[in-house]
């Protein structure tokens, strides 16, 4: 054990600001929230478009029900 009498300080004490201080939220954190939000707007459009396109690709493909499964479960993930 060390003898010092030294007091470790919070660093938000040094600053000047109280224990219950907050610190900033990150501006960046909006250009986040944008970009995830458009990328899961393109994941449900890309959906929506293989589901209606699937009966004129299945005809004009002449692909069976199993196939069709097949395109929606790839296209899906």
């Amino acid at each position: 054990m060390s003898t010092s009498t030294e007091r470790v300080v919070p660093s938000s004490a040094r600053t000047g600001a109280g224990p219950d201080a907050v610190a900033a939220p990150d501006p960046r954190r909006w250009a986040a929230l944008a970009i995830i939000a458009i990328a899961q707007l393109m994941i449900v459009l890309d959906a929506t478009i293989v589901n209606i396109a699937l009966p004129t690709m299945q005809t004009a493909l002449h692909i069976s029900e199993v196939n069709k499964q097949w395109v929606i479960r790839t296209s899906s993930g």
